[in-house]
Order: C-alpha cells, then sequence, then structure tokens
C-alpha cells in the first residue's frame, strides 16, 4: 500500500534444504493517495455577523495539517488560519464578526498530509462568502427595496418574496359637517357636541396588511366656531405607515331654522307589531312662507320593517320614494342606519306650507318579532335641501322594544281594565267574552292587535314570579294586587311554591318597570 513501510528478509532454498535468514530489510511505497476534501458552501451572510467554516477531511495514511486561505476579493495574496480537528475527520475554524464585511471573501481550504497536497478549490477559482451589509443601499434580492429598508421594517433582505410594508392605511373621512347658528351668535361648540362628537367617529380606517385600523387621530380644535374648520383625520398601520384624509366643519349663519320632530322623540314599543310614528314640521321663526323642504329619513333595515308613509303633506309634494334606498354614504353620519327615503316639498309661490306648526306624515314602521326586550334603535333626518338662509335641526326618534301591562294602549294601566283583561286571559276566557264591558274606548290598540299583545306579554312579562309560567290565580292576583294597592300588596297566599321572585319588594319592583 503506497505510503506504508514494508519489511523484508531473504533465503537461499537448496536441494537439501533452506538457509537462515538475512538481515531484515525496510522499505515504504510512495504515497500516491491524495487527501480528500468535503465542505459545503455557506448561504448568504450579512456583514458583522461571525461565521464557522467546517469541512471533513481523510487519507489513507494521515492528515498533518488543514488551512483555511482567504483574502478579499480582488487581493493576490492569501491570509491563512488553522482548521482545528473537532472531532474523527471533521475540522472548523471561526472568522470574527470583523472579517465579515460585504462584498465578501473568497477562500479555499488547504490540506496536506505527509507527501501531497490538495486544495477544496483551485487556486484560481476560489470558493466565495458572499456578505450583505444590512443597512446598505444595494437591493440584495432585487424586489425594488434597498438593504437598509428591508432591515428598517423587519423583512428578509435575501428574499425577493419578502418586501417591507410601505402602504400606508386608507383613511375614509366623514361627510362634511355643516351646522348653522342665528345670524350675529357668538359661537363656540364644544367636540362634545353630539353632532361633532358623531362626525369625529365616524372615521375609519383599512391598512392593506393590517386590514382594520381601530385607532383614528384627529387635529381639530378644542371648540369649533364660526367659519369652516378643516379636520385631518390620521391612522398609522403596525410598519409605521401613516395615512391620511380630511373633512370639514362648516358653521354658517342663517335667518331662521326648519325643523323636525317626532311626537314623541322616545318611545316604547313592543316587538311583533306595527307602529305609526306622527312627524311633524315647525320653523323658528315661524314663517309659514317658505319655498320648501328636501329630507331624508334613515332607519336600521335589520332593527326596522319600513312599511311606508301615510298622511302625507300633499301640498306642494314634489317628491315620494315609495321604496327604500341604500345609504353607501352615510348621509347622517350614523353607520347603524343602512337605508333611507326621500321626501320633498317646493314652493313656486314661496308660500309652503301656509300654517304652522303642520304634520308632514306618518312613518309606519314594524318591529320584528324576534327582538329581545331593551334593544334600541334611532330614526334619523338629514336636510337634501333647506329655504335660502335656513338652517335645519332634527330631533331623532328613539325607539325601544318594550312591553307593558297596558294592554289597549291607552297609556295608563288599570285593575279593572288592563288587570282584568289578563286576568280573563289567563284564565283562557273565550275570545268574545274576553274584552267585554272591560275597554273604556280610548285604546290604540283593537281586539286583535290585543290579542297578539297578550300571546306575546304572557311569553315575556306576565310571568310575576319568575317560575317560568304565567298563571291566573298566581301572577294574574299579584297584578291585580299591585294594581289596586301597589308597593303594600300582600304576596304570601299567592306566590308559586317554586317562586324566583317571591316577596312583595321583589314582585313591586317587578311590575313597577312593566307600567308604561
Amino acid at each position: 500500500m503506497p505510503g506504508v513501510p514494508h519489511y523484508y528478509y531473504f533465503t537461499v532454498v537448496i536441494d537439501g534444504g533452506e538457509s537462515e535468514p538475512s538481515n531484515l530489510a525496510m522499505a515504504t511505497p510512495v504515497d500516491t493517495i491524495l487527501p480528500f476534501i468535503s465542505h459545503t458552501l455557506l448561504p448568504v451572510l450579512l456583514q458583522g455577523e461571525s461565521v464557522t467554516l467546517r469541512a471533513t477531511v481523510t487519507d489513507n495514511i494521515g492528515v498533518q495539517s488543514v488551512r483555511l486561505l482567504y483574502r478579499l476579493p480582488g487581493d493576490v495574496a492569501w491570509l491563512a488560519r488553522d482548521m482545528l480537528e473537532t472531532a474523527d475527520d471533521r475540522y472548523a475554524v471561526s472568522l470574527e464578526g470583523s472579517l465579515v464585511n460585504a462584498p465578501g471573501l473568497e477562500y479555499l481550504i488547504e490540506v496536506k498530509d505527509a507527501v501531497n497536497t490538495v486544495t477544496s478549490v483551485a487556486e484560481s477559482t476560489p470558493s466565495t462568502l458572499t456578505v450583505v451589509d444590512p443597512n446598505g443601499e444595494d437591493d440584495y434580492d432585487g424586489d425594488g427595496f434597498s438593504n437598509a429598508m428591508e432591515t428598517a421594517q423587519g423583512t428578509n433582505l435575501l428574499d425577493a418574496t419578502s418586501y417591507p410594508d410601505i402602504m400606508p392605511p386608507v383613511v375614509s373621512p366623514p361627510l362634511g359637517l355643516l351646522l348653522s347658528v342665528v345670524a350675529g351668535s357668538d359661537v363656540s361648540f364644544p367636540l362634545d357636541k353630539p353632532e361633532i362628537a358623531a362626525f369625529l367617529a365616524a372615521a375609519s380606517a383599512v391598512d392593506e396588511t393590517d386590514g382594520n385600523i381601530d385607532v383614528i387621530i384627529h387635529d381639530a380644535p378644542n371648540s369649533i366656531g364660526m367659519g369652516e374648520v378643516t379636520v385631518t383625520f390620521s391612522a398609522t398601520d403596525s410598519s409605521g405607515n401613516v395615512g391620511t384624509a380630511t373633512s370639514t366643519i362648516t358653521v354658517s349663519a342663517y335667518r331662521g331654522v326648519q325643523r323636525i320632530a317626532g311626537a314623541l322623540p322616545n318611545i316604547k314599543l313592543p316587538p311583533g307589531l306595527a307602529a305609526t310614528l306622527p312627524i311633524t314640521y315647525t320653523v323658528s321663526d315661524d314663517d309659514a312662507t317658505l319655498p320648501g323642504l328636501g329630507l331624508r329619513i334613515h332607519f336600521n333595515s335589520s332593527w326596522l320593517q319600513w312599511n311606508g308613509l301615510s298622511q302625507v303633506l300633499g301640498q306642494d309634494l314634489t317628491l315620494q320614494d315609495y321604496g327604500t334606498r341604500q345609504d353607501l354614504d352615510d348621509l347622517d353620519n350614523d353607520p347603524a342606519t343602512d337605508r333611507y327615503v326621500a321626501i320633498a316639498w317646493s314652493s313656486l309661490q314661496g308660500d309652503w306650507p301656509g300654517n304652522l306648526p303642520v304634520s308632514l306624515f306618518n312613518l309606519n314602521v314594524h318591529i320584528p318579532e324576534q327582538l329581545a326586550l331593551g334593544e334600541e334603535t334611532t330614526i334619523r333626518f338629514t336636510a337634501v335641501d333647506t329655504a335660502a338662509g335656513y338652517g335645519f335641526e332634527s330631533t331623532p326618534v328613539t325607539i325601544t322594544t318594550a312591553m307593558s301591562l297596558d294592554i289597549d294602549n291607552n297609556a295608563q294601566v288599570k285593575a279593572l281594565e288592563d288587570g282584568l283583561i289578563i286576568m280573563r286571559y289567563l284564565f283562557g276566557f273565550p275570545q268574545g267574552d274576553l274584552f267585554t264591558n272591560l275597554l273604556p274606548g280610548n285604546g290604540l290598540r283593537g281586539q286583535s292587535e290585543m290579542l297578539y299583545y297578550l300571546s306575546q306579554a304572557e311569553a315575556r312579562i306576565l310571568d310575576v314570579d319568575g317560575n317560568g309560567e304565567a298563571k291566573a290565580l298566581t301572577d294574574g292576583l299579584l297584578i291585580i294586587r299591585y294594581l289596586f294597592f301597589g308597593e303594600s300588596l300582600t304576596v304570601n297566599d299567592v306566590v308559586a311554591s317554586d317562586c324566583q321572585r317571591c316577596d312583595a319588594a321583589a314582585i313591586s319592583d317587578y311590575l313597577s318597570k312593566v307600567l308604561p
């Protein structure tokens, strides 16, 4: 075997036998087998990172030395570092971060045995250690963003599919807000004025990477005076990109105010029933001879079923929607109201409406049966156009789902009217006898409506003692006694044995909440 010493001795063989051995001789064949090097090239490195180079080296006789030869690109002379054996046939050497600078290093691994010297690659074509400066303006991965930008954004500057977020959020500002005051007024509106607060809260923002942005800031001054104020809304995404948009608040002077209001601004209505809401019109200076008015009526279609307008003022009626329109632009600055109806009056003679106050129309709505008690919605009004020199004000109509013991809906609850109707219903009286001699005649519900109302009340409010069922001789008697005696009612002889509300105080508190 090449490179391994061989030992010899000689004898003479004759017919009579073999001579004694000669002196021992030794000879070593020339080592013609080269060492073997296995080395895996390293990926791209970031400037300043220390690096360890490794190789597996074997030889048929034995390895004498393993060195790393390295130099800067363009240099001629090599620098050398010994590679140390870390395990059987495995060698390694480390270069400190100060040597690892862009654009990199050229290197090869040199191995010597007793006779031979080999390198991992030819000197003319050395291996390359590529180093990228993370703070440089080069774009290593070719994605259009510099190394420095990708480093700052935390994206992979070595991967063209990983690039920084440079797109700011898209901010959607509210429509401009117009407020009007009487000419000559000294005005300073605070930001918590309902119209201004709703305007400032109506901005939204969406980011390509982060989705909806919840925190939106604005630069509105602490108070709003006469004239126009530009408000800038800003949103910042997780990468620090800032998106902005502007809108305006304008406070102008006018001669008077055209006003719209419901007969009752706060209404409690039971689920499952229809309601008619009268809407009236007035003017602050009592001028009944104006050119007209254009209105929008905004509502939440998931909460209210729209049944149209009735008793519409016909004088100079110019436009009336019989269907509803989708409010894509949030014209009333209330995201909950998604649809609206438009209506307008215009007078060529400028004498509308002729007298004040005047009923403009009735709103007809239906409350869905599936709504729980205590839910709330608001019907809002906005102006399409007003008379020249006039502002617009409206009082929203707030509807809350609620039920009371006022069965005939005459705004009062009496023991010998509503109380007895409830008792008869819980006893199971026939429909023809249910209301006999018990209706005062001023109720707003017909008999079919009262029957439906009673069925809803039985499920929702007539279980006075809270045991899960409404009975005439327990819950019915408790209602009658409360309507007669108030908090002085006695309960011990009529509450159910499995009651949840068992004493006079608890029952009085409950019944007080189901009065109109």
